[in-house]
């Protein structure tokens, strides 16, 4: 059998083995596609930061010693670095790791160990940060100016708020992908981060009755005419202190909120409201009610019929 395998290979001609080793190729770049760009770079940030604590240590990093990551990341909780960092550089180290070909040392008992312990000491229940509220929005609104930052400010913060977009999706936002309907705003995401394939999803904005704290017209209002490129033209981070800015201005502590706090906003309120949550999910792109539930909030504990309490 193996004689007839063997002959069978030498029998291939060169073009068909440049063929498959093409498709082999292409097969690891549609794998590597699977971690996004942005991604790849929160990655590389955290494993740098390993990679300068390990010089200090005189300590291998790739691979490095379960013994050397144990003692990083009980450094880091020691340090006071939160548990979503430490667990974003548990999996950066990991994944570059797992990029080299090393996936075996970050699979060590003791690994494990160490990040259930660190988890039980620090909380499983992660600090949120506050989710953006109507009647502050509406507060905020109007307390915006008529400047070129406040009519960018004002349809970031509306426009964000009523389609509950990330800010990497209002980062990305282009003219192009817009179509202004009679009922307002059609959106369309070619990609989100619950959308890698590309598949593309499209989220609908309406007219609201109050003018001045209408998405669709303080988007218009903000364009002045612009019919193509690039919405925003802004990174995540200046959408934070947007966000930051804001909230300070009405009196509110500003690191209580982030960029997520309008999308954590509109399911805070829209649950509030009494939305469905097939309704929320259609807006938030979640697929499973699970991912909507992360969304969670201090102020929905009250929420609905709950609040009215049974005695």
């Amino acid at each position: 059998m193996k004689a007839q395998e063997s002959k069978a290979l030498t029998s291939v001609s060169p073009q068909t083995l440049a063929r498959a080793r093409e498709h082999v190729a292409r097969a690891a770049d549609y794998a590597a596609a699977r971690t996004t760009e942005n991604t790849k770079k929160t990655y590389t940030k955290w494993w740098k930061a390993f990679c300068e604590w390990a010089v200090v240590y005189n300590a291998d990093t790739l691979p490095a010693l379960p013994v050397t990551i144990v003692s990083y990341l009980g450094w880091m909780a020691a340090e006071g670095f939160s548990l979503s960092t430490i667990q974003l550089t548990h999996a950066a180290i990991g994944w570059h790791h797992k990029e080299a070909g090393f996936r075996k040392y970050m699979q060590d008992d003791v690994i494990h160990a160490e990040m259930e312990g660190i988890a039980n000491r620090l909380g499983f229940l992660k600090k949120k940060k506050r989710a953006l509220r109507a009647e502050q929005l509406k507060r905020i609104v109007k307390k915006l100016p008529s400047s070129v930052y406040g009519r960018r400010a004002r349809a970031i913060l509306l426009i964000g708020f009523a389609g509950a977009f990330r800010r990497n999706e209002l980062v990305l936002m282009k003219y192009e992908d817009f179509k202004f309907l009679p009922e307002g705003l059609l959106v369309l995401l070619p990609r989100s981060k619950t959308d890698q394939q590309g598949k593309g999803r499209f989220v609908g904005i309406p007219y609201a009755a109050d003018e001045e704290l209408c998405p669709v017209k303080a988007l218009l209002a903000y364009l002045a005419g612009r019919t193509s490129g690039c919405v925003f033209n802004i990174d995540g981070n200046s959408i934070a202190r947007i966000i930051k800015r804001a909230v300070a201005s009405i009196g509110l502590k500003s690191e209580d909120f982030s960029g997520h706090s309008m999308r954590a906003g509109f399911v805070t309120e829209g649950r509030a409201q009494g939305m469905l949550t097939h309704e929320l999910m259609q807006q938030t792109g979640h697929t499973g009610e699970k991912q909507l539930n992360e969304y969670f909030r201090e102020e929905q504990a009250f929420a609905g019929r709950l609040g009215k309490g049974l005695l």
